[in-house]
């Protein structure tokens, strides 16, 4: 028999050692990039409410957005595959998403699909074989983008049947109010956050700025935002 001691942690104790500066900033951290997030995505094409639910689900351009402002990587594991062709053809996926941040791992996701989901079994499993490996690959990514990020209090896991679907009508007839005017205080933060992970000086990223009409990051239309921050993520220093 092992001698070894377990110590279970008394709760308070790991808060009182945290110290309450710590706990305020590190709230007030995630409350900051909370509205920052909800300021710059887009309701109806990065998230949304999906019938028969109560609450936003992140959908995957919202998922890919937040990976990018955060500067992180994913890497992928098929931690199960199920493929029965036969009479009864049968197929499962299950990933597991690993997220980083450089060499840093931060969370870990996880998803899985199968041709015996209701919106799956009046198809020809063969035909959607490749969908169902996409929606768990998918599902295992959102996942773990919510977890790092903390936003399970503004979002769900995307229930949205088919990954590689473009936004319904109804979704892109909001974008075009909702991309109008010029972005958020919350999306100008991010545009130098981005420009700062890269490295970009500030002559770097005034050029990049003056490269699409703009004298200042105030001034970028929302249209332009994704595009602009692509470019700035893009950068290397020469």
């Amino acid at each position: 028999m092992s001698n070894e001691m377990i110590v279970y942690a008394n709760s308070t104790n790991i808060i009182q050692s945290t110290g309450n500066d710590v706990i305020n900033s590190t709230f007030s951290t995630l409350a900051e990039f909370s509205e920052a997030v909800k300021d710059s995505l887009i309701d109806g094409v990065d998230y949304g409410i999906i019938p028969g639910t109560d609450k936003a689900s992140l959908f995957l351009s919202g998922a890919e957005k937040i990976k990018l402002a955060l500067g992180l990587t994913v890497d992928y594991d098929l931690e199960s595959c199920i493929e029965n062709y036969g009479e009864e053809p049968f197929f499962m996926y299950r990933f597991k998403a690993r997220v980083y941040r450089g060499d840093q791992l931060v969370a870990i996701g996880y998803g899985a699909a199968n041709s015996r989901e209701g919106k799956y079994q009046k198809q020809n499993p063969y035909s959607i074989q490749e969908t169902i490996l996409l929606m768990a690959k998918k599902r295992a990514f959102v996942n773990g983008i919510r977890e790092v990020s903390c936003l399970s209090s503004l979002f769900t896991q995307d229930l949205l049947d088919d990954p590689t679907s473009t936004p319904s009508k109804m979704r892109a007839d909001k974008t075009k109010t909702t991309k109008a005017g010029k972005i958020t205080a919350g999306q100008i933060k991010r545009f130098y956050a981005i420009c700062g992970a890269r490295g970009m000086t500030k002559d770097k990223s005034d050029a990049l700025l003056a490269k699409y009409g703009y004298k200042s990051a105030k001034e970028i239309d929302r249209s332009k935002f994704d595009e602009i921050c692509r470019e700035a993520d893009a950068y290397r220093e020469e």
